[in-house]
């Protein structure tokens, strides 16, 4: 699992335009947390290579929002969230804003655009 979640983070990475790791603590609890949705809707242990892309996908998908959210654009850590000019005051988007806001995620908001090809995948109990 842990190769296989170097290579999506790699892809992901790639699509996002990042080239440093400091954001990839945050790109793989979005990649981790989207391979647990595929797992949990299709009642599945391992992710079929068929939605290796659908999974990376999920993930920009939520970094997205989050970001949409607070306030950010491209990066994910250190956007400028806010700016004060009186006593000069910078506050940035942390990772830990970005995590917290991944898992604050409502499911149904997070599958909603993938169930049609997930239910190709899914088992039902």
């Amino acid at each position: 699992m842990d190769e296989l979640l170097q290579n999506l983070l790699k892809k992901l990475k790639k699509l996002k335009g990042v080239s440093d790791t400091q954001s990839d603590d945050v790109f793989l609890f979005a990649l981790e947390t989207a391979i647990n949705e595929i797992f949990n809707y299709c009642h599945i242990d391992e992710l079929p290579q068929r939605l290796y892309n659908t999974a990376i996908m999920m993930a920009i998908d939520a970094i997205n929002e989050v970001q949409a959210n607070s306030g950010g654009t491209n990066g994910v850590e250190s956007e400028v969230k806010s700016l004060t000019e009186g006593d000069f005051a910078i506050s940035k988007v942390t990772s830990l804003e970005v995590i917290q806001g991944l898992s604050a995620l409502r499911k149904a908001s997070f599958i909603r655009n993938y169930s049609r090809t997930l239910n190709s995948f899914r088992k039902l109990l």
